[in-house]
Formats: C-alpha cells, structure tokens, sequence
C-alpha cells in the first residue's frame, strides 16, 4: 500500500482520471473529495471506525438520499455559482449525512460506489469505483498530525498513482517536449493577414 502525506487543498492524481483531494481537516477528521470526468459533482466523504465491525461514513452538502439493502444511494448538492467580485464567498455546506455501515455496505453517488473493505483497528478501507475507469482503488486514513494526513491507496500495480504537483510537472514537461500547443493549432487554422494561403493539392 502506498501512503503519502497530504494538507488540505493538496491531491492525488490516478492514471484514468480520478483524483482524490485533501478538503479538508476539521475536528481531528479528513476530508476527501473524489473526483473524475464520470463524477458531475466531487463526493465529499469522511471516516471513522465507531466499533470493531463498524464505520461511520459522512458524506457532505447531500441533496436527496434512498437507501437500499446495505446500499444507500445519494444525490450530491451541485455547488453555489462563483461569487460576483467584492462579496463574500457563500458559507461551506453545512448538511452531512452520516452513514453507519459495516464491511460490504456501500454508499452509492451518481459516478461512484464506495464500499467499507475492511475496518482495522482504528482506520476504514474505502473501496472505490469509478464509472468509467476499469480499477477499484482502495483508499484510508492512516494517521493525522495537524494540518498534515497520511493517506494510504491500494491501488493495482498498473495504475499510475501520483502526487498532484508531480503530475502536473510532469504534464508540463510533456507539453513543452511536444512542442506544440492548443494556441499553435489555432494560428495554425487562422494565418496572419496578409498570409499566401496554403497550397492544396490538385483534385484527382
């Protein structure tokens, strides 16, 4: 299993396009977004092992919920348009819903399943799946020192997993050794005034 340190507002970037943010800490508990192309709006979850063989699973800003056998499916709040410039941001969501569960049960959002893998000792396994993407990530909360959480993801061993600013250094060196941008595309399309056209090709 890897483990990576993570503040708030810091990610991890899985090859297929999940991502996993750090939202928040509050109260001695994490916060973690998931996100990918299939998730309309990022799932907020937090988790705690309550007993031996249960795990309360919260789930932030939920809009409708339904529950079924040992699966309660919800709707996600889409979240509150920008602020126009000089007024102040709008208040976080202030509506959880608190889930109790035990190994098997699942919590269900438009995109993703997450199911309780496993509860050990003072730490839920969070299996996920993510439409679209053909891998379950396991994900928990290993220990919290402050602002700082270590994050453990069991991932399979042919899923890229990286820290968000890797990733982007990264993306940024492959665009530079490209050599080439979505700008040079379009100047390419729309030469500069004045600009012979391109020659075409005789029709045959």
């Amino acid at each position: 299993m890897l483990v990576l340190r993570r503040r708030a507002r810091e990610a991890v970037v899985f090859e297929g396009g999940l991502t996993l943010t750090l939202a928040e800490v509050a109260d001695h508990r994490a916060w973690i977004a998931f996100s990918a192309p299939s998730i309309p709006v990022p799932v907020v979850v937090t988790s705690t092992v309550t007993s031996p063989s249960t795990a309360c699973i919260g789930v932030q800003a939920p809009a409708t919920v339904d529950y079924a056998e040992r699966a309660t499916h919800v709707r996600i709040a889409a979240p509150e348009p920008p602020p126009a410039p000089g007024t102040p941001p709008p208040p976080a969501p202030s509506a959880v819903l608190l889930v109790n569960a035990t190994v098997g049960d699942r919590v269900v959002a438009e995109g993703l399943s997450l199911v309780v893998g496993a509860i050990e000792q003072a730490r839920v396994v969070l299996e996920a799946t993510v439409a679209g993407i053909d891998a379950t990530v396991g994900v928990s909360v290993f220990a919290i020192s402050g602002a700082e959480v270590k994050i453990g993801i069991a991932a399979p061993e042919d899923m890229r997993v990286y820290r968000e600013e890797v990733w982007l250094a990264m993306r940024s060196a492959n665009e530079a050794a490209a050599g080439w941008s979505a700008a040079d595309l379009a100047t390419l399309s729309h030469p500069a005034a004045g600009a012979p056209p391109a020659a075409s090709s005789p029709a045959t």
